[in-house]
């Protein structure tokens, strides 16, 4: 195995913490609401005056808490960026920036793109086996891929194919989340961009 949408027209009180910010994962509701009521609140004047102008600040506060998780919810769910565990065969993107990947961006094929899913393993591993490394991965993967499997796909074997091959695996925290599946795909290698599938091209 590609950010941030700030809406707020109130100003947010000082004590309350900046909302962190939003990636291609959609987040999980966090406590921040519950914390900045509980103190708020808790330095409040006892005059009653005040504290009633106070929970309304902080009903406004909340409802624009409410509008912006909503909001980044539905850009996060129309978004293409999948989890690198959910990419299928025949999947085209470009190849990201870092070798730690959070989320995929994929794009149509007939799009210009410099990378392609080919083949799928499932490490038999069972739930609670040690992490066995990156780097033990990344081979268990080219293992399984690299013959038979990328010949079917593109036609040739990768010796004589002008693309370049590449495994995405799970890090220990995936793994220990149970995540056991091996991604493996054809990029240019930093050449020109591909359009169309490379499947069948003998390129």
């Amino acid at each position: 195995m590609p950010d941030a949408v700030t809406a707020s027209t109130v100003p947010p009180e000082p004590s309350t913490p900046s909302p962190e910010p939003a990636t291609q994962v959609i987040l999980p509701p966090t406590s921040t609401e519950t914390s900045t009521q509980t103190q708020t609140r808790t330095s409040a004047s006892p005059d009653k005056k005040p504290r009633r102008g106070l929970r309304r600040l902080l009903l406004a506060i909340l409802v624009l808490a409410a509008v912006a998780g909503a909001v980044l919810g539905l850009l996060a769910l129309r978004g293409d960026a999948v989890d690198y565990s959910k990419l299928e065969v025949g999947d085209c993107f470009d190849s990201a920036q870092s070798n730690e990947i959070r989320g995929i961006d994929v794009e149509p094929c007939s799009e210009p793109h410099d990378s392609e899913i080919f083949f799928l393993v499932e490490h038999p591993a069972g739930p609670e086996d040690p992490y066995p490394g990156k780097d033990t991965l990344v081979q268990f993967a080219a293992d399984a891929c690299l013959g038979q499997p990328l010949t079917d796909y593109l036609g040739v074997p990768l010796e004589k194919s002008t693309l370049k091959d590449f495994e995405i695996v799970p890090q220990e925290s995936a793994w220990k989340d149970g995540r056991r599946v091996l991604v493996c795909g054809l990029d240019t290698g930093g050449g020109e961009d591909i359009t169309g599938s490379v499947k069948g091209t003998r390129r």
